[in-house]
């Protein structure tokens, strides 16, 4: 089984889109907390608990997707 090499420019622009996402959204929690608002982990939360179903959906497809990533990685 041969393994298609490597597209650097896309596993740059996925880590850079991966760190813009985590620098917003600590900006956005350090806001909430100094405007005394409910911090970003307070609304994930009360959102989850008003709609379990669709929180277990997307866990099963985040689980689904890191498994899927994975799983399709060669064994030595």
């Amino acid at each position: 089984m041969t393994v298609p090499p490597l597209n650097p420019l896309g596993i740059e622009l996925t880590a850079l889109v991966t760190l813009v996402l985590v620098a917003g959204a600590v900006a956005l929690d350090l806001y909430l907390e100094l405007t005394n608002r409910v911090p970003l982990g307070g609304r994930i939360s009360r959102w989850a608990r008003r709609y379990p179903l669709f929180m277990a959906g997307l866990a099963l497809v985040f689980g689904m997707m890191v498994g899927h990533f994975f799983f399709s990685l060669p064994v030595p």
